[in-house]
């Protein structure tokens, strides 16, 4: 039986309507156990977690926030959205790869890349972030910064794009170069 709003309907004696109240609890408690901890449990009312439909949106007014998802690209993404229907702001995006080398999605949209690379010739050498197992930024970078491992040699960053980086070491032989870039 589903939740019944109608009950106890005016004039209604106790008795008549015992049966329908009693499965309006029921039905309520059932509810409200879905995402928080139950009524009779320690830290009762407060969010097991949050479950949170993809729609669009929402409306929000003077000294109010949301937190919501919408769909972007055919997965769930979190987004929050500033009072008086302010700006909405992008918390997620893809699944960090958390590995040399890695990237993450930063909120509000920027990305950051890392990693290691082998420079193996003297001079310099172009990367492309899919050859690193990388995504590319969507529009463009800001920042890239690389040091080398051996803090004898100096290196540097000769060009950044939104799809590759090319670095350059010093010396006669190849070497080892960490980078690290920002885009969006």
């Amino acid at each position: 039986m589903a939740y019944d709003s109608t009950v106890p309907a005016s004039g209604s004696s106790l008795g008549s309507t015992r049966a329908p109240i009693l499965e309006n609890f029921v039905q309520i408690e059932s509810a409200f156990n879905v995402d928080h901890v139950d009524f009779n449990d320690l830290g009762q009312g407060k969010h097991a977690k949050v479950t949170m439909p993809e729609g669009a949106a929402p409306t929000t007014a003077a000294d109010e926030a949301a937190l919501y998802t919408k769909d972007t690209n055919g997965r769930p993404t979190l987004f929050y959205r500033q009072e008086s229907d302010g700006t909405e702001i992008q918390l997620t995006k893809s699944d960090p790869i958390a590995s040399d080398p890695g990237e993450t999605f930063l909120p509000g949209g920027m990305g950051i890349k890392w990693g290691l690379v082998e420079i193996t010739t003297p001079g310099s050498q172009t990367y492309t972030y899919a050859s690193l197992g990388l995504s590319d930024f969507d529009s463009a970078t800001y920042s890239c910064v690389a040091t080398p491992t051996d803090r004898t040699r100096s290196v540097g960053v000769l060009s950044f794009t939104k799809s590759e980086i090319r670095l350059g070491i010093n010396g006669n032989v190849g070497g080892f170069i960490c980078f690290m870039v920002v885009g969006k």
